[in-house]
């Protein structure tokens, strides 16, 4: 009796951990902040994909607002009162009158934005609120964004950048223009740019009697007289691309593309450089609350000043605008490639990351795949090459000798195989076979050079190409031959990879699997609820896919068929899973974050058929299924559950042990655990329906 309870208990806890769900481990945190803006206590930030955040604690923790229903950036905030206005890259303007909690679309008269308008800018003046558009010009709304009215009687340019209220007037930077007043609320617009040799106007700020315009090529101007006259104030500027400004007191901030922030004491007519902390240089935002001065970056997400940029601290903890485009498990630990801020590293299962980028060229920040050759990361790049670090990521080195057309080209895969390490580009494989200190193009063969992905066993080297084909060399790329029959997607090989003697291409038709050393693919999407194939890799006889906007899927039978694996995981337009990496105790995926899976669950699944005492034939099953079982079991009903991989109970049926056979037409494809209760015994094996 102690026996059955004591197996009882083991079994109901295999149950209990195949329910086991992603969790989105603690970061990497950061990304493009394109947008900041303040309501009393609360700070908004606005990011891509129609995700916003707010922090009530100046900036130490941010949780995610429900979401803005776009999919495109948040690139500008405008609070007043209860009311928060989001102006969007291509859906025009969405209210909140409740803190972010819900969000409404508001664009009853804002021309042309089912066509893709840019909401650049927007600005109280009064109860009026203005809204500056690319490249629709200035809308006012004088009822809370009910309605819209175009303003651009005398705006010659209507692609406008940025506004400044400066009592009744109304100031509109644009593009291409220079800068525009209206003294009448936007009924009429005059240019007023004598003086200003750049008209090509990103950021305004009023600061006192004084104007400051940003330019994206000349630095900064200032008006003393409402902008009659400008006069550029640029010594010890030395970056002209001003992206933002704010002002406070004395001090004017510019915010800089590729040189961080300077500051000015002076009224403009000098800067002095403040990035002591500020890791991301490419500012896309500032704004000053009180003592504190705030800067979104372009992939570092906030940074925080509360000594006019004396020094600046990273506060993202909760912000994840990122996207994870590549990771990497090697030992310990757990590399994250983003494409916005460069390499992350935890050494804790995902508890905290740490970016890691001393060395990586300034702009370099896209990663596209990470390797890892004993203690050597090698980090590809798009635009950059490739990098090496020897030391897990405390410092890197830029190892691109005899790689061609970097700046064209992106490193779009590698494979590591002894000691030979293979780089795939636009213009074709490279090799290194001295750690990355040299390359050598290896194509003789190749007809398509635009190559997708890599996988190496031995001297054997597959690569997948942009239009679908697939390429065999046995001779570490010495020579190749095609060997793609049987692939049907003539729209990329996204991934390869190798598992036992057969080899996987996923793809954007699905997976393919070849048994004969590609020189036949056949499909294996059974179960794939969309054949789209992201990455695909293997722990054991395990395989796991995953599918962009469809998550994850997971194969116990050579992809035979597919149970999907997302508990846990927030499907959505704006969740992207393509990256995936495996440890010994977690499954890693790469999306805004990086989440984790515990593998224990599938290897506790694993040992459940061999310690069953019930046979399931046929196994893979179709229709139904019949259960074989021993003496064990005793005369009576017996009860049988049906549970999927995420340990959900999809069938029970009751029944007696002679005569045992189940109807699992209905059921979807892909792997099941099937429990049977008979009197004090209890027995769990697995099967799959294809």
């Amino acid at each position: 009796m102690k026996k059955r309870s004591l197996l009882l208990i083991a079994i109901l806890g295999i149950i209990s951990n195949v329910s086991a769900q992603w969790q989105q481990t603690n970061g990497p945190y950061g990304g493009d902040v394109y947008s900041l803006a303040t309501n009393g206590t609360n700070i908004f930030a606005g990011t891509p994909n129609g995700k916003a955040y707010t922090s009530s604690n100046n900036g130490n923790s941010w949780t995610e607002l429900n979401h803005i229903p776009t999919l495109w950036a948040i690139s500008s905030l405008a609070c007043s009162g209860t009311n928060i206005f989001a102006g969007t890259e291509g859906d025009g303007v969405f209210l909140s009158t409740n803190n972010g909690n819900n969000w409404t679309e508001v664009n009853n008269g804002l021309t042309n934005t089912s066509n893709n308008t840019f909401v650049t800018a927007l600005a109280f003046s009064g109860a009026n609120i203005f809204a500056g558009t690319y490249p629709d010009g200035v809308f006012v709304s004088t009822n809370n964004g009910s309605s819209w009215s175009a303003v651009n009687s005398g705006l010659t340019d209507l692609n406008v950048s940025s506004f400044v209220v400066n009592g009744s007037n109304i100031y509109a930077g644009t593009f291409n223009s220079g800068v525009f007043l209206s003294t009448n609320n936007g009924s009429n617009w005059t240019a007023v740019n004598s003086g200003l040799t750049d008209l090509n106007v990103s950021s305004l700020v009023v600061n006192g009697s004084n104007i400051y315009a940003g330019t994206f090529n000349s630095g900064v101007f200032l008006s003393t007289n409402n902008g009659s006259s400008w006069i550029p104030v640029n010594y010890g500027l030395t970056n002209p691309t001003i992206i933002s400004l704010a002002a406070s007191g004395t001090n004017i901030f510019a915010g800089t593309h590729g040189d961080g922030v300077f500051l000015s004491t002076d009224n403009g007519n000098s800067w002095t450089p403040v990035n002591n902390g500020l890791t991301n240089p490419y500012d896309r935002s500032l704004m000053i609350i009180g003592d504190n001065v705030y800067v979104g970056t372009y992939g570092g997400g906030v940074f925080l000043s509360t000594n006019n940029g004396g020094s600046w601290t990273e506060i993202n903890s909760g912000l994840n605008a990122l996207h994870v485009t590549s990771l990497l498990v090697n030992g310990a630990n757990i590399f994250a490639g983003t494409s916005d801020n460069g390499v992350f590293l935890s050494n804790n299962n995902g508890n905290s990351w740490v970016a890691i980028n001393n060395g990586i060229t300034k702009g370099i920040y896209i990663m596209t795949k990470l390797v890892a050759n004993g203690a050597n990361i090698f980090a590809g790049t798009n635009g950059g090459g490739i990098f090496l670090s020897t030391n897990n990521g405390n410092s890197w080195a830029a190892v691109n000798n005899g790689l061609t057309n970097l700046g064209i080209y992106s490193i779009t895969d590698m494979a590591v195989s002894g000691t030979n390490i293979f780089a795939a580009t636009g213009s074709g494989v490279f090799l290194s076979t001295n750690n990355g200190s040299s390359w050598s193009a290896v194509n003789s063969g190749l007809t398509d050079l635009n190559i997708y992905a890599l996988a190496a066993s031995g001297t054997t080297i597959f690569a997948g190409t942009a239009d679908g084909l697939i390429f065999l060399s046995t001779d570490n790329g010495s020579s190749w031959i095609e060997a793609d029959n049987g692939i049907t997607c003539p729209i990329g090989i996204y991934s390869l990879m190798f598992n036992g003697q057969n080899i996987y291409a996923g793809t954007p038709c699905g997976a393919f699997r070849s048994t004969d050393n590609g020189n036949s693919w056949t499909a294996v999407n059974s179960g794939l609820t969309v054949p789209f194939v992201v990455s695909i890799m293997s722990s054991g006889t395990n395989i796991y896919a995953t599918s962009g906007y469809n998550g994850v899927f997971s194969s116990s039978n050579n992809g035979n068929a597919w149970a999907q694996m997302n508990d846990g995981l927030s499907l959505t337009s704006y969740n992207y899973f393509g990256a995936l990496a495996i440890s010994e105790s977690y499954i890693y995926l790469g999306s805004g974050v990086v989440w984790r899976y515990p593998l224990s669950a599938f290897s506790e699944i694993e040992e459940i058929k061999g310690n069953s005492n019930i046979n399931v034939y046929p196994n893979p099953a179709s229709n139904k299924i019949n259960i074989e079982f021993n003496h064990l079991l005793n005369v009576g009903k017996a009860n049988i559950y049906i549970y999927n991989i995420l340990g959900q109970l999809v069938l029970q049926h009751t029944t007696i042990p002679e005569n045992i056979w189940i109807d699992i037409s209905g059921l979807a494809k892909g792997v099941y655990i099937l429990k049977l209760n008979n009197n004090n015994i209890t027995e769990v094996t697995r099967f799959v329906k294809e």
